[in-house]
């Protein structure tokens, strides 16, 4: 395991974070959670809501096609282009957020810092059902393959803003 890859990761997110916070969400004692928390920071709104907050830095690009539709470009490990209408975030994730909803009312966001957007999903207010994949994904701190099972969240039920925090899409 690659402990110093871990680190960098969660504090690169977390900077992004906190400029997000600083523009966009204005969440009040933002802070990061402890190590091996199921998410990886925590905010309070003016109107003492409750923000359980998950993030992730992916190398991909969001994209509008011809009919206004976004969608998701990248390439994987092995460098083979691809296209998806959809997010993915680790089952687990969803579960312990959404009990954390159930149980203390604390909302459950997935941010997902993109190369040139930001991605962010409510997921006690997802439209669409997710959809389950068992995946195997390369794992750079771990340094090999994981598998795993996945939920596949559509941009359709994602407010997306570009890198200068301007919103440019609300959920459908």
């Amino acid at each position: 395991m690659d402990k110093e890859f871990f680190e960098k990761s969660e504090l690169d997110c977390y900077t992004k974070l906190v400029q997000f916070n600083d523009k966009v969400l204005k969440l009040n004692d933002l802070g990061q959670t402890p190590t091996k928390h199921h998410t990886d920071a925590s905010g309070i709104t003016a109107t003492s809501r409750y923000f359980n907050l998950e993030l992730k830095n992916r190398n991909q690009t969001i994209k509008q096609d011809d009919s206004s539709e976004y969608y998701i470009e990248g390439t994987t490990s092995t460098g083979k282009q691809y296209t998806a209408t959809t997010i993915y975030i680790e089952q687990h994730k969803v579960c312990s957020m959404l009990l954390d909803y159930i149980t203390y009312n604390q909302e459950p966001i997935y941010i997902n810092f993109l190369n040139n957007g930001i991605v962010v999903y409510n997921l006690s207010r997802l439209k669409t059902r997710p959809e389950t994949e068992h995946k195997k994904i390369h794992s750079k701190g771990y340094g090999k393959m994981e598998i795993g099972d996945r939920e596949g969240l559509s941009l359709k039920d994602a407010t997306i803003y570009d890198n200068n925090y301007n919103l440019i899409k609300r959920p459908d």
